[in-house]
């Protein structure tokens, strides 16, 4: 079996095509568009949404701040890892 994965990059989004046994699947993968940027004259960084420009962190380090979009990218990409943190946040609410 020879599959090969190809990947088509654009600015808002990026298409995988895999070719497997000859037949190509076409996925579109969304990353959301978050962004970091330096708060200026401080020593810290702010992470937003660029399409909507909600704010999720004002004032955090830069190695908070790349954990933080991973946070994100993972949350908005991946079912089951969204679903233990919610059942985590839960948890700690109820311990509260």
């Amino acid at each position: 079996m020879d599959s090969s994965i190809i990947i088509i990059g654009c600015e808002k989004s990026l298409v995988d095509l895999t070719k497997f046994d000859g037949l190509f699947f076409l996925h579109q993968v969304y990353k959301m568009p978050y962004s970091i940027r330096k708060v200026p004259n401080r020593k810290c960084y702010r992470v937003t949404n660029r399409k909507t420009k909600r704010v999720v962190a004002k004032c955090t380090s830069k190695e908070k701040a790349r954990k933080q979009v991973r946070l994100l990218y993972g949350i908005e990409n991946n079912r089951v890892f969204a679903k233990k943190v919610r059942a985590r946040r839960i948890t700690q609410r109820k311990m509260k």
